[in-house]
């Protein structure tokens, strides 16, 4: 929200900066001192301008984020420590152990796939890459989880 509210501020001054130095000085409703006509074509083009708003938005954003980092580090409400917990390197862990349990049971398979077939020296390789060249064929790790297929042994 700080964001919205800084910006909107800036937009707001400069709407009336401009409406009012658009205004005429003959002007019977609103009534402008002769030297502010035109005056935003002044400030528009001068560099002290555009710099005043940098400063004016990093000094305002930098003291909200401050006191966001000190009430989020101090005073933790129930959103923030669900949000520190979603970061937690344990959280990460519990993700990763289902993939490690996957790997250990492909390894498994393959180590079984591979006593099936006689082979003289153990090659490693993925079961399912036709480019690696692999050190079993589909069909013998197929038929290692599925039961109504025949298990043949080479010879």
């Amino acid at each position: 929200m700080s964001w919205i509210a800084l910006f909107g501020s800036i937009i707001m001054l400069f709407i009336f900066f401009f409406s009012y130095s658009l205004t005429s000085p003959a002007s019977p409703i609103i009534k402008v001192q002769p030297a502010m006509a035109d005056t935003i074509l002044h400030v528009l083009t001068s560099p002290v301008t555009y710099s005043y708003i940098l400063f004016v938005t990093s000094v305002s954003l930098s003291f909200d984020l401050i006191v966001k980092l000190l009430q989020r580090s101090l005073y933790r409400t129930i959103r923030d420590e669900v949000v520190s917990r979603e970061f937690d390197v344990k959280q990460f862990n519990d993700l990763y152990y289902p993939l490690v349990k996957v790997k250990q049971i492909v390894t498994k398979a393959s180590e079984s796939a591979l006593s099936l077939v006689s082979v003289q020296t153990k090659q490693r390789g993925y079961s399912f890459a036709q480019e690696e060249g692999p050190a079993i064929s589909q069909s013998d790790v197929v038929r290692l989880y599925d039961s109504r297929m025949p298990k043949i042994s080479k010879n």
